[in-house]
């Protein structure tokens, strides 16, 4: 883990001052940024002739002061599809492909707090403003040497003009900070010129963003939507194959969808996305990772390794393959592929989480905590992490620290992980009464539900072994989805003792003898 933390005091979960105050910060959902390193070196601009300094910028989700409810998604979307290009633009670099969350600096010395705190030089931040007319967006470049802003737009901003509104947001960067002859050579791959096509993709990258197992469905949708505006839009079919399989790992909540239906949608919208752009890292990166689905093929390992020979510094090239290849029962080429991930980005708090929960499942609490304290510190949103350190604190006796970290996911939207993981701090406190009757709302969803994530299988099954109701532990077990190498990894924990004769756990968990 990263030498600042453990030299904050960060990488066990003992910090109760240090990291009660991060709770209280997020509750207010005011992001907590950690450190990252400064990229430094040269990259060859677009035509290799000359020779630049790489220039790191970060940009900040828009603040909201007043706006139509119509265009509050904006907020989000815009600033996570400019975040993207700008990371992905030659001779550019930054701390996260997604906009941050967090207030825009006002003052010169907050500036430079902050970007001290994200690890850039440049910050390009935006305020919403309504009006009578309509909705107004003011956007300032920031160089944190000084504070002072460097550019600045205005734009009447709606859902119709996003698109126009997009662009003249880079070119007037690239051209402050780069030059007009760069802004005008600089054209983002996999892009639209249909307004209606951008509208419902940035609608898409809002619900994507949010993670929660409700946002699934409506991400597919609109991305589904952009394609139709657009056919030829090869960014939204890569981003509709990645939704769809972010939903198959989440365990597909909506009954009504058929998994083998919608993997066949996502190799086609991958496959689409390759055809009309073969150059669009993104594009490679879905067919990795749809053909990957059943199992690790040396096909996939072929798109892998062209989408990261395309985009060698994207960290979610190598996080996906490594989440695929800890699928496929790979664990210690999983691990490895997360550990460069989270080398190649200090902010990809993915990565973060998932050594976290790999850290868990071999009963190493201080490492688990380092890992998942990174991951909330660089993704104060991200519901995940905080449930898995609520067991890494429970199991260290921090209880009322993980009760804590239990409750936030659940206001972050993942209430069964949230819930699930507050009665398992109950059982730890003796408090069985209180467990039960957090159980009784967990058993309804339980009913509910045709499939759980593997994760929340997990911690249900745990949830019941504690109560010692055998049958719904394994009816957990049963609909738990998908039913990979991963899964048999998570479930290896002495906690499933009591069932693990059980055919059908042994079947989870690939033991058939």
């Amino acid at each position: 883990m990263p030498r600042w933390m453990m030299r904050a005091g960060l990488a066990a979960c003992g910090c109760s001052a240090v990291l009660s105050q991060k709770v209280a910060a997020q509750w207010r959902f005011v992001p907590t940024p950690a450190p990252c390193e400064t990229a430094t070196g040269i990259l060859s601009s677009g035509d290799g002739s000359a020779r630049a300094r790489l220039v790191d910028l970060a940009v900040i989700t828009l603040y909201v002061n007043s706006a139509p409810a119509g265009d509050r998604y904006l907020a989000d979307a815009l600033a996570d599809h400019l975040a993207y290009h700008f990371a992905h633009d030659r001779g550019f670099t930054s701390p996260s492909r997604e906009g941050v969350r967090r207030p825009p600096p006002t003052e010169a010395n907050e500036v430079s707090e902050t970007a001290r705190a994200l690890g850039v030089r440049y910050l390009l931040s935006g305020t919403i403003n309504g009006s009578p007319t309509g909705s107004e967006l003011t956007m300032l470049l920031h160089d944190a040497r000084d504070g002072v802003a460097i550019w600045q737009g205005r734009f009447a901003l709606g859902t119709s003009n996003a698109l126009a509104v997009s662009r003249k947001i880079r070119t007037g960067v690239l051209t402050r900070l780069r030059g007009a002859a760069y802004a005008s050579d600089s054209v983002a791959t996999g892009g639209t010129f249909v307004p209606a096509a951008f509208e419902q993709f940035l609608r898409g990258l809002d619900a994507d963003r949010e993670r929660g197992p409700r946002f699934f469905g409506r991400a597919i949708t609109f991305f589904r939507e952009a394609t139709k505006h657009d056919p030829r839009f090869a960014e939204a079919y890569a981003r509709l194959a990645l939704a769809i399989t972010r939903a198959l790992e989440n365990g597909l909540t909506d009954a009504r969808e058929n998994p083998e239906k919608l993997a066949a949608e996502a190799r086609s919208a991958a496959d689409r996305a390759v055809e009309l752009d073969s150059t669009f890292a993104l594009a490679w990166l879905a067919r990795a990772t749809t053909l990957s689905l059943g199992k690790y093929n040396p096909a996939a390992q072929a798109a892998f390794r062209r989408a990261a020979t395309l985009d060698p510094r994207e960290p979610e090239i190598l996080w996906r393959e490594g989440r695929v290849l800890l699928r496929d029962g790979r664990r210690a080429e999983g691990e490895r592929r997360l550990r460069d991930a989270s080398a190649l980005s200090a902010r990809f708090s993915a990565a973060q989480a998932d050594l976290g929960a790999l850290a868990l499942i071999s009963r190493k609490q201080d490492v688990a905590c380092g890992w998942l304290n990174e991951a909330i510190a660089s993704d104060p949103y991200a519901s995940a992490a905080y449930a898995l350190r609520a067991v890494a604190r429970r199991r260290d006796g921090e209880l009322r620290l993980a009760w804590a970290d239990a409750e936030v996911t659940t206001r972050l939207g993942a209430r069964l992980l949230g819930e699930t993981a507050a009665a398992l701090v109950d059982l730890s406190a003796g408090d069985t009464t209180k467990a039960r009757a957090r159980s009784r709302w967990v058993t309804r969803e339980l009913e509910r539900r045709s499939r759980l994530s593997q994760l929340e299988a997990r911690y249900v099954a745990a949830l019941f072994v504690g109560l010692k109701e055998r049958e719904r532990a394994l009816r957990a077990i049963d609909k738990a989805f998908p039913r990979d190498g991963q899964l048999s990894l998570i479930l290896q924990d002495d906690v499933f003792a009591p069932i693990s004769r059980d055919p059908r756990y042994r079947r989870a968990t690939g033991r058939t003898s």
